[in-house]
C-alpha cells in the first residue's frame, strides 16, 4: 500500500468519525432537527466524494503543462459543478445549507 492510500484511508476515517461527533452534538443544540443531521452526513459523503475527485485527478494528470492544466482546469470544473447541484438540490428540499457546508 503508498503513501497515497494510507492517506485517503485515514482522510476517510477521520472525516466519518468527526462527522459523527458533530452530527450528534447538533442533533442535541438543534432540538432534535433531523433534516440538519442529514444535511451534516450530506456534506460528508459530498466533501468524501469530491476528496476522491482530487486524488484520481492527481493521479492522472498528464506530464505536459498544457494538458496537465487543461485537465485540471475541467475536472476542477466538474467537481464544483457537483457541489452546486447537490447543495442546491438538497437545499431546494429544505435541508440546511449551514449543515451540508460543516
Amino acid at each position: 500500500m503508498n503513501e497515497l492510500d494510507i492517506m485517503t484511508r485515514q482522510v476517510i476515517r477521520f472525516t466519518l468519525i468527526f462527522s459523527g461527533i458533530v452530527s450528534i452534538l447538533a442533533f442535541i443544540f438543534t432540538c432534535f432537527d433531523v433534516y440538519f443531521l442529514i444535511g451534516i452526513w450530506i456534506g460528508c459523503f459530498l466533501s468524501l466524494a469530491g476528496y476522491g475527485m482530487i486524488v484520481r485527478m492527481a493521479k492522472s494528470l498528464k506530464t505536459d503543462e498544457h494538458g496537465g492544466k487543461r485537465q485540471g482546469l475541467g475536472n476542477y470544473a466538474i467537481r464544483y459543478i457537483m457541489y452546486a447541484v447537490v447543495l442546491a438540490f438538497f437545499a431546494y428540499h429544505g435541508f440546511s445549507v449551514f449543515a451540508m457546508l460543516a
